[in-house]
């Protein structure tokens, strides 16, 4: 088992959000490329497909709509362990 990236995690949200890999990398300063590298890397980590990939994008797979969840709910618990961090 590899660790999954924060990184990755982000990157999976905002291509889900865009529904584009052109659009998501844009917005990610990232080539569609490396983008595609790293959801791969996280769809062998899960061993699941996270979105079904067609001419007019992207969309969520079931196991991607999980994931979403999940690393929205991770994204929050980052940022609230980060404000605790700076006020101690």
């Amino acid at each position: 088992m590899r660790a999954v990236r924060t990184e990755h995690l982000r990157e999976f949200v905002v291509l889900a959000e865009r529904g584009s890999f052109t659009g998501a990398a844009h917005e990610l300063h990232l080539t569609q490329s490396a983008l595609s590298k790293h959801i791969a890397a996280l769809e062998r980590e899960f061993d699941v497909e996270l979105f079904v990939r067609d001419r007019a994008g992207v969309r969520l797979t079931k196991a991607g709509d999980a994931l979403l969840e999940r690393a929205l709910q991770i994204d929050l618990l980052l940022a609230q362990t980060r404000r605790t961090l700076r006020n101690e």
